[in-house]
């Protein structure tokens, strides 16, 4: 079988859907895998950002309809729930330490001759610190070989913090008695943001939970993080390997309990259920239509909507998809057709609107898209401004 042209082919081109081969299964596992969502271009397709184009909620012909290729539906891999009981794992043991360490000691030499060449005077700093800082450097290629520091610094800082973190008790540390008096809270401006302030901290805090030096450290290096090196490496998952077993194997030990499981996650049915029961419910909005029945008479329909256009003008990386799409749903909860808000990259303005419906070509790509930009949408607005900065 062909490659997923989504993943791993063609960059110089961008598909609206995947081609009839061998469709995207695993958009997210892949973003995991390669440090970056899998989304570049493919041969023959209609491009999100071309201003030359646009074929906006036109019915296909039945000439158009008979050229389209059949739908491909896509598999779902099985979800994997988190071992119980929960143990960490660092990728580290007495067996690896030990082999990692002979490795140090066996580049120690290559440490001590670029130190004194370097510099005599750095000669006994470079002895003691030599050791931790290559043995570090070979712990960090040893693990996620494909990633880069920023990555793997992220989720090693993330396990220490789950880990490490302290489980009060009502009895033993929320007693009224221990709540702090009425003050007004330290503020922040939050990055990437314009006139946000956050409080450090919460009114309802107890006394003994103010800021103290390590805490500003971890600010300091969450806020600092980004500016570590990072990269970008398109891959794809070889043919029958198990992107949620890849994924599990590295975060699995962190992972939270899975109490909704998608039997099916990429079918129609998984939008309507993604939409009404999941993470859209608190979007949908209702939108009234005039359409011309079997009779030639015109007549209003409701429909259902969960939108997420209002992401489509955010600048994306070379390579990368934009956001977008408005999906619509009749009455019975039946998705309809799935409406994206283009961009005119060249002008910085929106283009038109590219229409796609069960069936035609780019129906699987245009779910894809729609899907992927509702999480995004739900994390970044209702979740990080909605919940932490308006709450």
């Amino acid at each position: 079988s062909s490659p997923c042209l989504v993943c791993s082919g063609y960059p110089e081109q961008r598909p609206f859907e995947p081609p009839e081969s061998s469709p995207c299964l695993v958009c997210v596992a892949t973003s995991m895998k390669t440090g970056t969502p899998p989304m570049v271009r493919a041969p023959d397709m209609p491009s999100r950002t071309d201003s030359g184009s646009s074929d906006d909620a036109k019915p296909s012909t039945a000439a158009a309809d008979a050229e389209a290729p059949a739908v491909v539906v896509q598999h779902s891999f099985a979800s994997v729930q988190p071992d119980l009981p929960r143990k960490p794992n660092y990728w580290i043991s007495c067996c690896k330490a030990c082999v990692l360490l002979c490795l140090a000691l066996l580049c120690q030499p290559i440490w001590f001759g670029t130190a004194i060449v370097l510099s005599f005077a750095l000669t006994g700093v470079s002895i003691v610190a030599g050791l931790p800082i290559v043995f570090l450097i070979l712990y960090f290629y040893s693990f996620m070989p494909h990633n880069d520091l920023y990555t793997q610094l992220l989720l090693l800082s993330y396990k220490v913090l789950f880990f490490a973190r302290y489980k009060p008790t009502a009895r033993g540390d929320m007693l009224p008695g221990l709540l702090r008096p009425k003050e007004q809270l330290e503020k922040r401006a939050i990055a990437y943001a314009v006139n946000i302030l956050v409080p450090l901290s919460s009114e309802e805090e107890f006394k003994k939970d103010r800021i103290t030096f390590t805490s500003t450290l971890g600010i300091l290096f969450e806020e600092n993080l980004h500016r570590l090196p990072y990269y970008q490496r398109n891959a794809a998952f070889a043919p029958g390997e198990d992107p949620v077993e890849y994924v599990m194997s590295y975060v699995g030990d962190v992972f939270p309990h899975v109490n909704q499981i998608y039997r099916e996650k990429t079918s129609d049915e998984a939008c309507t259920q993604l939409a009404f029961f999941g993470l859209g419910a608190h979007r949908i909005e209702v939108e009234t239509e005039t359409r011309t029945d079997e009779h030639g008479n015109e007549v209003e329909a409701k429909m259902y909507v969960v939108r997420t256009n209002q992401l489509s003008q955010l600048p994306v990386r070379e390579g990368f998809e934009t956001y977008g799409g408005d999906a619509y749903f009749d009455a019975e909860w039946r998705i309809q057709k799935i409406v994206f808000q283009t961009q005119l990259a060249s002008e910085g303005l929106p283009g038109p609107l590219v229409t796609v419906r069960p069936g035609e070509r780019g129906w699987e790509y245009a779910k894809f898209c729609w899907r992927s930009s509702l999480f995004s949408f739900v994390t970044l607005v209702d979740h990080l401004y909605g919940v932490h900065m308006q709450a």
